[in-house]
């Protein structure tokens, strides 16, 4: 505890002794000295108060989905999804740290950890264990996605690892440069990854998916990313995305094009773990919502995998918005279709999202 709170507390102690033995009432100058210590701690707990900020979001479903083997069962039952606890600082004017934990496994998981220092006007450096710079709908949070699930290519980069990167923004443009641990962890081969985005029209769509009103300024954002993973022979991968906002309308368009050294198996750890199999494939997706009125959203998502099983998904959505993104209700409807019986599937998700 700080020297305030001791001396006032030490202060209101002896006063109150001091009463209950009925020889002193303290006078005037006693009680201008507790005066000012309080507001010493007042002023000490409101600085701690806002020196860290907290924020964290609640993410749990229902799901009803068709057996994916012969013959075997269907499931039904309530999942967790997301526990977290997010917790940032800004240690100085230039330089702010951020750690995410979740616990939705049952076990306390490390999410970001790393620091942010603003190196100059144009450029900043994150350092620490953070999202690969790919695709929006891989980096944005889990509470404030369009559907209740990522995109299918969101998903795969949704990892996070070690690693350092530098960006910064020149008028429109914004830019990333990140190497990370990779395939092999603190070995010498890195994931590399490049991403650079222009907002045509707005100050850019970064921070969510959907959910921006029935009056929402026009905002135009195009992306590309390269990234390679250096424990590959053929380890790159092209994506390509565009946002789009305007009014009650929310539309987002995504495609890869995954390098051949991608076959299953190939990445046995870190963010591109999950990119396993897609060799030489070229996914693409589109999604597209319209809000209706504040509390009210629609959504249609379709996704082709482009792999050897010819498998697609057609999503249908609804959402309802409590309070924005911070509260809201969610019902997705999924259908796979693929010549591989495993892959072919419907699914129900009934999902609630409570965010602070």
């Amino acid at each position: 505890m700080n020297g305030p709170a001791l001396s006032a507390m030490a202060l209101v102690a002896v006063t109150g002794v001091a009463n209950a033995g009925g020889t002193e009432t303290p006078n005037a100058t006693a009680y201008a000295s507790l005066d000012r210590e309080l507001e010493a701690l007042a002023g000490t707990l409101a600085a701690a108060e806002s020196g860290v900020k907290v924020s964290g979001y609640i993410k749990t479903n229902i799901v009803s989905q068709d057996s994916t083997t012969p013959g075997g069962p269907d499931t039904l039952g309530t999942q967790l999804n997301g526990v977290r606890l997010n917790f940032a600082a800004d240690i100085t004017d230039t330089m702010k740290m951020k750690l995410s934990i979740d616990g939705a496994k049952g076990t306390v998981d490390l999410k970001d950890g790393f620091g942010w220092v603003k190196l100059c006007e144009a450029v900043n450096l994150t350092f620490g264990q953070y999202r690969v710079p790919i695709l929006q709908s891989s980096s944005a949070s889990d509470d404030t996605l369009a559907f209740y699930e990522r995109t299918a290519q969101g998903a795969v980069w949704s990892g996070r690892e070690p690693g350092v990167m530098f960006d910064g923004k020149i008028q429109q443009f914004r830019w990333y440069a990140s190497a990370q641990n990779g395939g092999d962890g603190v070995s010498d081969e890195l994931l590399l990854a490049g991403h650079v985005a222009f907002d045509v029209k707005g100050s850019g769509i970064t921070k969510q998916e959907a959910g921006f009103g029935t009056q929402a300024e026009t905002a135009l954002t195009l992306g590309a990313t390269y990234l390679d993973e250096g424990t590959l022979t053929d380890g790159t991968v092209m994506a390509f995305e565009v946002l789009a906002v305007t009014g009650p309308v929310f539309v987002q368009g995504e495609i890869l094009d995954y390098d051949d050294g991608f076959t299953t198996g190939a990445v046995t750890t870190g963010a591109a773990k999950s990119a396993s199999g897609r060799a030489d494939t070229t996914p693409f997706d589109l999604t597209a919502t319209y809000q209706f009125n504040p509390n009210w959203e629609g959504a249609v998502r379709y996704e082709d995998a482009d792999d050897a099983d010819d498998t697609s998904t057609v999503g249908l959505g609804v959402n309802y918005y409590v309070n924005g993104h911070k509260a809201k209700w969610q019902l997705n409807f999924l259908s796979t279709s693929s010549d591989n019986d495993a892959l072919d599937t419907d699914k129900i998700i009934l999902g609630l999202v409570l965010a602070v």
